[in-house]
């Protein structure tokens, strides 16, 4: 299994990062498609390589990413859209803003009834 090779948006994407190897991103790959979540929440989104990776194997599921944009040298809103669209999952994705330590409050606020409950929380945030 080597998504990299199967999914040339994610080459660029994983480009962007400080991985050296994918190894991680498949095996958490592999657990999404395992486990076959309706929903998953990531905590802390960068460009959007894990969040990626995950969409691709969720099948009819969501993903909700949250992170708060703050090094917007590296990483944005704009970006991450982007990076989703270009390996053809943004429509399995929504981005928040906001900061991680407060996902409780901005879930229920910002999120429909019909994407919760939550079936994997992923912390991926520093």
């Amino acid at each position: 299994m080597d998504c990299l090779d199967k999914h040339p948006g994610l080459r660029k994407i994983f480009d962007q990062t400080a991985y050296r190897e994918s190894r991680s991103l498949e095996f958490l790959h592999y657990l999404v498609r395992v486990i076959g979540p309706r929903v998953v929440l990531e905590l802390g989104t960068g460009r959007g390589c894990s969040t990626a990776f995950m969409a691709l194997a969720i099948g009819d599921g969501r993903i909700i990413s949250i992170d708060n944009y703050k090094r917007g040298d590296i990483n944005s809103p704009e970006l991450v859209n982007a990076n989703l669209d270009g390996c053809g999952v943004l429509d399995k994705v929504r981005l928040i803003n906001g900061e991680t330590f407060d996902a409780g409050r901005l879930l229920f606020s910002q999120i429909s009834s019909e994407l919760l409950p939550i079936d994997i929380c992923f912390m991926d945030a520093s």
